[in-house]
């Protein structure tokens, strides 16, 4: 598959044994069983960001072996505030820092202070913020997690677990990157949100407040 720039990356992966997600059945997902209505998709994955993705697979390679497990990657899901799209676009999700000039929208993060990502679209979903337009976001991403460090309990801010090369969350709702290198943007996919989602959230936000 190529993209706008004539990149096959489809066959880079492929080199190195990685399955491109199929965006059909994430767009069925997405439509019948969220019952979200699309409105596009667009492939984002440059050069840029694939070759320090190809380079960290080769380095899990040597540190966990070629028959490892750790080796298979996950594919995650991100929604964002509209006004960090064009940054994404460009240079990819870049961990929260004063160097990055990237900030958090949240918390310095649950179960470290990486990148989230949520391994369904639906969970994705809630953090997305609508445009103009109405349209949310979700990015799908595909993520080198490695060998994951398992946090269900909350410490806000935490650094990566040593010896690990990811954590966790929420028994694996959510999986935290801590390294740029390890996320390969693919798709921006803009949806709009029907009203029984949105009775959904009310209904769960407001189950949370009594909580609280």
């Amino acid at each position: 598959m190529k993209n706008k720039e004539g990149l096959d990356y489809s066959k880079m992966l492929e080199d190195i044994d990685i399955d491109l997600p199929r965006l059909e059945n994430i767009i069925y997902i997405m439509s019948q069983k969220n019952n979200f209505s699309i409105v596009s998709v667009e492939e984002i994955c440059k050069e840029k960001f694939l070759d320090p993705f190809v380079n960290e697979y080769h380095e899990l390679v040597e540190k966990h072996g070629e028959q490892s497990e750790y080796l298979r990657p996950s594919v995650g899901f991100h929604s964002t505030h509209p006004k960090n799209i064009s940054s994404i676009k460009e240079r990819s999700l870049l961990i929260p820092s004063s160097i990055n000039g990237v900030s958090r929208s949240y918390d310095k993060g649950w179960y470290g202070n990486g990148i989230y990502f949520a391994v369904d679209t639906l969970t994705a979903a809630g953090y997305s913020k609508s445009d103009l337009k109405s349209l949310y976001n979700i990015f799908v991403c595909l993520l080198l997690t490695g060998k994951e460090y398992e946090q269900n309990e909350i410490k806000i801010g935490m650094k990566k677990v040593k010896g690990y090369d990811s954590h966790n969350g929420g028994k694996r709702l959510e999986l935290v990157i801590f390294e740029n290198c390890k996320i390969l943007p693919l798709y921006l996919i803009y949806f709009q949100k029907n009203v029984y989602y949105n009775q959904k959230v009310t209904k769960f936000q407001k189950i949370i407040s009594l909580i609280i």
